[in-house]
C-alpha cells in the first residue's frame, strides 16, 4: 500500500512541475521594465490594436470626440512627421471630401471642454498650410473588440477656412492623427507627448502592422496599429533596433513637417531589369506612411532608371519627379536595419496609371536632397515598431522585424500569450489524465494481486519469469516434515496418516530470500527444484505430473 502511495504522490509532483514548464510566464510590470534594462521598453503595457482601413496607400483610423452621446466619430489619416491631431471644422467644408464629417467645435464646449484662448497654429504638409485654432478634447480610439480607447485631454488643431491644404492631404478622411514628438508647441500636444507624459513612462512606443490589399475603389482592410507594445503574433524575430537619426532643417525633405522618425539604413539596393544599384551605408530614410511612395535622392534614380528601358520623368507630384516604367518591368526595392532586410517588389511599386504605369519609386526634384522617404508602399512589407523616449527625439529608437505569415493563430481570436495558456492547459490535462489513470491501475494492481490464488501467484511471479527449472539432486537438509500435505476435501492441517490418494497437492509454505524448494526424499516429488525468489513471498501449489515434473 505505501509503495502504491509512493507512486501517486510520484506523479502529483511530475503533474505540477510539468504545468510549471508549460504555463506562460507572468507579464513583467511597468515598474520592473524601468529597472530592468534587460527587459523592452513596453514591458508590462497591454497591446491595443487598433484596425486600420487602407484608402489609395493612406491608413485610417476611427477616433471618437467628446466626453458622452452625441459624440463625433471621424477617420483620420496617420502620420509620423506631423506632432498634431488635425481635423476639419466647421469653415474648412472644402478641405475634406463631401462625405467626410467636419468638427463641430460647440459641441465639445458644451461638454466642458474650451478652446485655449489665443491659441492658434499653422503647420506645412506637403505644398500647403493648415492653420486654425488650438482646442483641448477627449479623445478615444476604436479597437479590434469593438471597445474604444480613450486618451483624455488631447490637443486638436482645427483647420480652418484660411488653410491652403494641397488636394490629397484631406483626401481620404476628416483629418490626421499624427505620432511626431516635434512640430508641436509643447510636447503633450503630441499624442505620444501626452501619453508620456500622463503615464509617468520613460517610453511609449507605437508599432505598424499595414496590408497593402486594396479592391477595385482602391480601399480595404488596413492591418492594424499596435499601440502601447507590439502585437508578438505580427512578426518574426528578430526585432532590430535602430536608434534615430539626428537631421538638420536642411535636409528636411519638402512634403513632410518634421524630421522624427528618421533612421539610418545599413544599406539598401534596387534590383531592375536591366542591373542592380547598390546604395552607401549609412543613408538615412524618414518613415512616414502618409504618402505612398519611396523617394530616393535625384542622382540615385537617375542610375535606377538607367537600368529600365523606355523609363522618364512625366511629371512633378508636389516635389517629387514621377517616372514612368513598363507594366511588365522588374524593380524591387531592399533595404536593411540592424540586420534585418525588409524587400518591397514590383508589386507595391508598379501602380496603373492611364494605359501604362507609374513607379512608386520617385525622386526628389532638389538634387541636393539626399534624405530618403520611405512611405506606406515600403512599410506594408515590414512591422515596424516606434518607441518615443521622454527624452525627446535623439533617445527614441525604431524597431523593424519581418511580418508573420498568415497563419491560425489570430484566426482563433488568440494572441500567442493566450496560445501559450491554452497549450499549457491542455497538455498538463493529459499528463493528468495519464498519471492519474497509471496511478489507479497500480493501485488496483496491488489490490488484486492480494485476493489472487496462490496457483496464480505463482504463473506471476515464476512461470512468467524466464528461468530453467531443473533438478539438483538430493539433500537431507530440510526436515521432510517442512512440507505440509494438503487435503484438498477438508483442514490443511497436518494429518499423522493421510490417505496418499488426497495427497496429490501440497501447499508449500512461503519462504523468502533466495532459497530453493526441496521436494522432500522418498516421495513422489523427490530432489531439489529451483527458481529465482519471488518479488515477493508467496504461498504456492505443487501438484505432480508424472514424469518428475510437478
Amino acid at each position: 500500500m505505501l509503495c502504491a502511495i509512493s507512486r501517486f504522490l510520484l506523479a502529483l509532483a511530475l503533474i505540477r512541475s510539468s504545468v510549471a514548464v508549460l504555463a506562460p510566464s507572468p507579464q513583467p510590470t511597468a515598474s520592473s521594465a524601468q529597472k530592468d534594462p534587460k527587459l523592452p521598453p513596453w514591458a508590462g503595457q497591454n497591446t491595443q490594436r487598433i484596425p486600420l482601413v487602407n484608402n489609395g496607400g493612406q491608413y485610417l483610423a476611427s477616433v471618437r470626440m467628446g466626453r458622452k452621446d452625441p459624440y463625433q466619430i471621424f477617420n483620420l489619416t496617420l502620420s509620423t512627421t506631423i506632432g498634431y491631431t488635425i481635423i476639419a471644422g466647421m469653415s474648412c467644408s472644402a478641405c475634406v471630401p463631401n462625405v467626410a464629417p467636419l468638427y463641430n467645435a460647440s459641441e465639445s464646449e458644451s461638454q466642458g471642454f474650451k478652446h485655449m484662448s489665443g491659441d492658434s497654429e499653422q503647420i506645412s504638409i506637403g505644398a500647403g498650410v493648415v492653420g486654425g485654432a488650438i482646442v483641448k478634447e477627449s479623445c478615444a480610439v476604436a479597437t479590434d473588440g469593438g471597445r474604444w480607447w480613450t486618451y483624455d485631454n488631447q490637443t486638436l488643431l482645427v483647420a480652418s477656412s484660411g488653410s491652403s491644404i494641397f488636394p490629397d492631404v484631406f483626401n481620404a478622411g476628416s483629418g490626421i492623427v499624427g505620432l511626431g514628438l516635434s512640430a508641436v508647441q509643447t510636447p503633450a500636444d503630441s499624442i505620444l507627448g501626452q501619453l508620456l507624459a500622463t503615464g509617468h513612462n520613460d517610453y511609449v512606443t507605437v508599432a505598424f502592422a499595414l496590408d497593402g490589399a486594396q479592391n477595385a475603389n482602391g480601399t480595404g482592410k488596413g492591418g492594424e496599429l499596435h499601440v502601447l507594445a507590439p502585437d508578438p503574433d505580427a512578426y518574426d524575430l528578430p526585432l532590430a533596433f535602430v536608434k534615430t537619426a539626428a537631421l538638420g532643417d536642411g535636409q528636411r525633405p519638402p512634403t513632410v513637417p518634421s524630421t522624427d522618425w528618421a533612421v539610418p539604413m545599413d544599406s539598401w539596393r534596387v534590383t531592375a531589369s536591366g542591373g542592380q544599384v547598390n546604395g552607401t551605408s549609412g543613408t538615412v530614410a524618414i518613415v512616414e506612411p502618409f504618402w505612398p511612395e519611396v523617394v530616393v535622392s535625384h542622382s540615385a534614380a537617375v542610375l535606377i532608371y538607367d537600368l529600365i528601358d523606355s523609363s522618364k520623368v512625366v511629371r512633378v507630384d508636389r516635389s517629387e519627379n514621377v517616372w514612368s516604367i513598363p507594366c511588365h518591368a522588374k524593380l524591387n526595392f531592399t533595404a536593411t536595419f540592424g540586420g534585418v532586410v525588409v524587400v518591397t517588389t514590383e508589386k507595391d511599386l508598379i501602380v496603373p496609371a492611364g494605359d501604362g504605369c507609374e513607379s512608386a519609386l520617385r525622386s526628389w526634384v532638389d538634387p541636393n536632397m539626399t534624405t530618403y522617404l520611405l512611405g506606406s508602399a515600403f512599410m506594408q512589407n515590414a512591422y515596424i515598431v516606434l518607441t518615443a523616449s521622454a527624452a525627446g527625439m535623439s533617445t527614441s529608437i525604431m524597431g523593424f522585424a519581418v511580418r508573420s505569415a498568415p497563419g491560425t493563430v489570430r484566426d482563433w481570436g488568440l494572441h500567442k500569450q493566450e496560445v501559450a495558456s491554452v497549450v499549457g492547459n491542455v497538455i498538463g490535462g493529459i499528463i493528468l489524465f495519464a498519471l492519474s489513470a497509471g496511478a489507479v491501475y497500480m493501485l488496483v494492481k496491488w489490490q488484486r494481486s492480494k485476493r489472487q490464488a496462490p496457483s496464480a501467484q505463482f504463473m506471476n511471479d515464476v512461470v512468467n519469469t524466464p528461468t530453467t527449472v531443473k533438478i539438483l539432486g538430493e539433500s537431507d537438509e530440510v526436515d521432510s516434515q517442512a512440507w505440509v500435505p494438503f487435503d484438498p476435501h477438508g483442514d490443511p492441517s497436518p494429518r499423522p496418516t493421510p490417505s496418499p490418494s488426497r495427497w496429490g497437492s501440497r501447499l508449500l509454505a512461503p519462504l523468502g530470500g533466495s532459497q530453493y524448494h526441496r521436494i522432500p526424499s522418498g516421495s513422489d516429488y523427490g530432489g531439489w527444484y529451483g527458481a529465482p525468489a519471488p518479488l515477493r513471498k508467496v504461498a504456492m501449489w505443487v501438484t505432480p505430473l508424472g514424469g518428475g515434473r510437478t
